[in-house]
């Protein structure tokens, strides 16, 4: 790694990313953590695009589990917990005095905020889907 990815590594909270075609988007933490967050989404993508899911069909051929119901109730409040720690860990990362204080406890407090960042990716999909599914059993009736 170079000095200057290091340096930024250690000094920065964010970054900006130019991603091409006009697209400019911000990344919570340095260089490295860039990196890690541009992997897994582009495997992601690789996945999304290899797998198409079958979601729409199958949201018209059934109704709600019992068990899916209770977690379709659920997820608001589960999307809820998730934003919240994702606020607190960047207002945590946002401040200067964090850095001074407990060094040692930046790349944690990343790797936290990226897991919720992707706990709250998966809830959300997870409650489109169970709401699309939902939806189309009560268009029946």
């Amino acid at each position: 790694m170079s000095h200057d990815r290091e340096f930024l590594d250690n000094v920065v909270t964010s970054i900006f990313v130019f991603e091409g075609e006009g697209q400019i988007t911000e990344y919570v933490g340095g260089y490295a953590d860039w990196l890690r967050q541009k992997s897994s989404r582009l495997s992601a993508e690789k996945k999304a695009q290899a797998a198409p899911k079958p979601v729409a069909k199958a949201a018209k051929s059934r109704k709600l589990t019992n068990k899916e119901r209770a977690e379709l109730e659920g997820l608001p409040a589960l999307i809820e917990t998730l934003e919240a720690e994702q606020a607190e860990l960047t207002a945590k990362l946002a401040d200067p005095a964090f850095y001074q204080k407990d060094p040692g406890a930046v790349a944690g407090v990343k790797a936290r905020l990226l897991e919720s960042e992707q706990a709250h990716a998966a809830a959300f999909d997870r409650w489109a889907e169970l709401d699309a599914l939902r939806a189309a059993s009560e268009t029946k009736r």
